[in-house]
Formats: structure tokens, C-alpha cells, sequence
């Protein structure tokens, strides 16, 4: 998902591991031995990778070809070792290595990702390609295992570690994402989620490929729908209540959505249209305002419900 926001190279708060990325980016450039990326899942390990490349060689497009499916251009190929089919893979990649380009003199990137699923028989014949085809290509090697790979293969490589970003580096780095693609958001909730959360688990907090921002407010309404309609669940609740903070929607945009396009009767909507009037009035005033539209759900659910 975080291939999705285009990034500029020139300011630091632009990239979340900007403390590796000028040191990964000139090792690559220089054409160092080949390289291991390690470190826990969702350090991002992948994303600075692909990011590096792009700003080196240029965009990357997919290929299909023979049920796999990959990435790249003419200067870097990156394969998901993640897929089942790792046997057709390695002839794709071998294919790709042979084929040195005489006139241009350029190597060939190879990016093997989740490579903690390459197995001991696939590891031997990447360590014969690696030793054959150096003059006209590198590897580099992502995993979150750094042991799960052939001791022979690590140590012929310049091996990089790649830590999980702390809060402050995913705080600054989603304000500035957020800013750039007119994200709403709450600021002390954002830092929450950057003290709990992965960066990936943070991105489908605040954005959905499937959802289009602009329509937003009728997912949440649905979502309230859902709510009213089904055995009363106070967590579902919160969890609504939260996400409406989280996304700094407007209550009385939400809820009017919701009373205006309800099936319900007229008398019941004067008491739901007298509930958000009152209850609005109170979150505008709040401290904390998440509680007040927990307290206003459960009140629309009761007089939904038992009238």
C-alpha cells in the first residue's frame, strides 16, 4: 500500500528511513557487492527499497509472464518470493542474468523479496547465479529472517539492518503524507497510532484504495446503519466513534447524512434530529469529544431501538 503516495527526494521528513537512505542509495549507485535488507515485518524494508530504485533508474511496470507475475525495467526486476511458483521464478531470473547488455556495460538489479521463503535447494542455485553472472548483475536480498539465509550467500554480502521506525520518524512522516494528499486527521490520535501501530496498519487507518475520500461520510453512515440495525455491541461502538476522531470528520456533516437518508419514521427522526442538536453542542465544548459521540450513538441506538 505506501507505494501509493509518490515521494520527492529532496527533503528528509519526505521518506521514513531517511537515516538509510542516502547510505543504501550510494552503496547501490557504486555498484558495492551484493546486498541483504533485514529487519522485523513492517519496517518497511520493501518500500525504501522500491523508493531507492525509482529515484535511480526510473518507474518500474508489471510483467506477466508464465503464471508469475513481477516488476521492473531494464535495470531492476523485483520478485515476491512470497508466490508458490519459486521454480519458474528462478528461470525468469536466470533468463534476466544471462543477458548482458554488451553496448550499454550496465548491471542488472535483481530484488528478491520475503527471501525468509526461499528455500535450501533455490538458495544453492541463487548462490550459482550470484558467482556466474557478478560481472553483468547484482542481488539484493530482503528478508525479516536474517539466518534463514545460507551462511555461504551472507558472507559474500554487504548485509544492512533496517530498524523499525520510532514514533517521531512516523509521526513526521504521516503529518507530511496527510498534508500532501488533504488527509483529515487529529494530531494526538495520529501520534497514538504512530506509539501502537506498524506503518502499514497506520495507512489503512486513514486511507483505503478501495474507499474514495470524497465519499467518506456515507461510508461511516453505512457503517452506523450497520450498527443500529444489529444486537447492541458496545465495542463496535467505540470502534466507530474512534475511527470518526481519527479521521477528524465533521459531526454534524455525518449525522445529517445519516438523518436525512434514514428509513426511519417521522417521529423518531425528530427525536434523533433533537439528540445530534444537543449532543453537538456538547462535543464542540468537550475535552474529550470521543466520548460524547460514543454517548450520542448509544442514545440514537436507544431511541432507534426502544423508542
Amino acid at each position: 500500500m505506501m507505494g501509493d503516495f509518490p515521494l520527492k527526494e529532496e527533503e528528509t521528513h519526505e521518506i521514513i528511513h531517511y537515516k538509510k537512505y542516502n547510505y543504501i542509495k550510494s552503496n547501490i549507485r557504486g555498484m558495492k557487492p551484493n546486498i541483504i535488507i533485514h529487519g522485523i515485518s513492517n519496517s518497511g524494508k520493501t518500500h525504501l527499497i522500491e523508493y531507492i530504485f525509482k529515484k535511480l533508474y526510473g518507474e518500474s511496470r508489471y510483467f506477466t509472464e508464465d503464471k508469475i507475475e513481477f516488476r521492473g525495467n531494464l535495470n531492476y526486476y523485483i520478485f515476491d518470493f512470497s508466490n508458490h511458483l519459486k521454480n519458474i521464478m528462478m528461470k525468469k531470473i536466470e533468463m534476466i542474468v544471462k543477458n548482458y547488455d554488451h553496448f550499454n556495460d550496465k548491471i542488472k538489479y535483481i530484488i528478491i523479496d520475503n527471501y525468509n521463503n526461499v528455500p535450501e535447494i533455490i538458495q544453492k542455485n541463487i548462490k550459482v547465479f550470484m558467482e556466474k553472472y557478478y560481472n553483468s548483475s547484482r542481488f539484493i536480498l530482503i528478508t525479516n529472517k536474517l539466518f534463514s539465509i545460507d551462511p555461504s550467500i551472507r558472507s559474500g554480502f554487504f548485509s544492512i539492518k533496517i530498524n523499525e521506525p520510532n514514533k517521531y520518524d512516523k509521526f513526521i512522516y504521516f503529518k507530511y503524507l496527510f498534508k500532501k494528499y488533504n488527509v483529515r486527521y487529529n494530531s494526538f490520535l495520529l501520534f497514538k497510532n504512530c506509539e501502537k501501530y506498524s506503518i502499514d496498519h497506520i495507512v489503512r487507518v486513514y486511507y483505503d484504495n478501495e474507499l474514495n475520500f470524497n465519499n467518506i461520510y456515507e461510508e461511516k453512515v453505512y457503517n452506523i446503519y450497520e450498527v443500529m440495525n444489529t444486537e447492541f455491541n458496545i465495542n463496535e461502538i467505540k470502534k466507530i466513534s474512534m475511527n470518526v476522531k481519527e479521521l477528524k470528520l465533521n459531526v454534524v456533516t455525518l449525522f445529517s447524512i445519516f438523518v436525512k437518508n434514514n428509513p426511519y419514521s417521522q417521529t423518531k427522526n425528530k427525536l434523533l434530529i433533537k439528540e445530534i442538536a444537543h449532543y453537538n453542542y456538547i462535543i464542540k465544548k468537550a475535552y474529550r469529544d470521543i466520548i460524547s459521540i460514543e454517548t450520542l450513538l448509544i442514545k440514537i441506538y436507544q431511541i432507534l431501538n426502544y423508542g
